[in-house]
């Protein structure tokens, strides 16, 4: 089987490189794409690399078994463009021939209505929130990279200190962390270290495996705009409730269940947190209830009371969860099943 990888921009996304890691080490086709594999967004020891992939560089010729389009462009708007919609009304047409598979992990997911048939697959996808055509979720998840960094960090059987590792780079558009620096950090600090240290590649990686929990949380909070009459008019997401939340997937929460620490998430069920395998509050991860952050705190010191191993514990669980569920090859094969291709 061949599939082509068209980049609309000018690198890879890290969850299309991710991808094609997970369908060159499973075997399951050959992969050709026009951009070269050198360049891959990602970050510190995610980042996934393609340069051993043995990915053709080549023209789109249109002769492969599956199209995949990396769209790395952010759409919010866009279907105005006429260069936007042509392009996608040229993907539709080749659609009626083969499978196509779109992949996008913009921070925007959630207000993209993207055009029918077409398979699309978007990150940060929240269920309360959603236009009618909706994309199936795509986590950004692991590369073979990230695995491999936590198996040989985790080797060495290091001793993991009392610490939650909180190493948000102040941004733009990231009130859930705002908010929960005011309301949740201070608590948390009271019982744990918490350790603000920016850190990338090798000293990241150590961090990681001698820590006992990261704060992997992000997002923004997004009011429900329909119950505004006079925006009534602009196309918004339309959800349940008054305030959903948007781009809450990021590199740091994968980052931090593979290397088996406590991951703190948003409570993936009650914010609708969409992911093809859901995790279990308390067991995989440490849930974040913004009605409850008190009694967050008290179950964590009441299990640190009861087991010392409380932390620990669930970071093990969480790593096992992700590694079974996650791995780049299974993914493929899920992208690819989610078109009708059978491998």
């Amino acid at each position: 089987m061949k599939i082509f990888v068209f980049c609309t921009g000018t690198w890879f996304t890290h969850v299309t490189a991710c991808f094609i890691q997970g369908v060159v080490r499973g075997g399951l086709a050959h992969v050709s794409s026009n951009l070269e594999t050198s360049s891959v967004d990602s970050r510190s020891v995610s980042t996934p690399d393609l340069t051993s992939c043995g990915v053709s560089l080549s023209p789109h010729l249109n002769d492969e078994d599956v199209l995949v389009v990396d769209e790395s462009r952010a759409l919010g708007g866009m279907f105005s463009d006429p260069n936007v919609v042509s392009f996608y009304e040229n993907l539709r047409i080749v659609a009626k021939q083969k499978p196509v598979i779109v992949l996008y992990m913009q921070d925007d997911a959630n207000i993209v209505c993207f055009p029918e048939g077409l398979i699309v697959l978007a990150s940060h996808r929240n269920k309360f929130a959603s236009f009618v055509r909706e994309p199936l979720p795509l986590p950004f998840s692991l590369s073979l990279d990230i695995m491999d960094r936590a198996e040989a960090a985790l080797s060495h059987n290091r001793v993991r200190n009392r610490v939650a590792i909180r190493n948000f780079r102040p941004s733009y558009n990231q009130s859930v962390r705002d908010v929960l620096d005011l309301a949740m950090v201070p608590l948390l600090s009271q019982i744990v270290e918490v350790d603000d240290r920016l850190l990338f590649d090798e000293a990241y990686a150590e961090q990681l495996s001698s820590s006992q929990m990261v704060l992997a949380y992000g997002g923004t909070l997004y009011p429900n705009f329909s119950t505004n009459p006079v925006l009534q008019s602009t196309e918004f997401a339309s959800f349940e409730g008054r305030v959903a939340v948007f781009r809450w997937d990021s590199w740091r929460f994968w980052e931090s269940l593979v290397f088996g620490c406590a991951t703190v998430q948003l409570d993936c069920g009650k914010y609708g947190l969409q992911l093809p395998h859901e995790p279990v509050p308390w067991q995989h991860y440490i849930p974040l209830d913004f009605s409850d952050i008190p009694g967050m705190v008290r179950r964590i010191v009441d299990g640190l009371h009861t087991d010392d191993h409380f932390l620990t514990r669930i970071g093990e669980q969480g790593r096992r969860w992700v590694l079974e569920n996650y791995h780049p090859t299974k993914r493929a094969q899920e992208i690819l099943a989610a078109a009708g291709v059978a491998v």
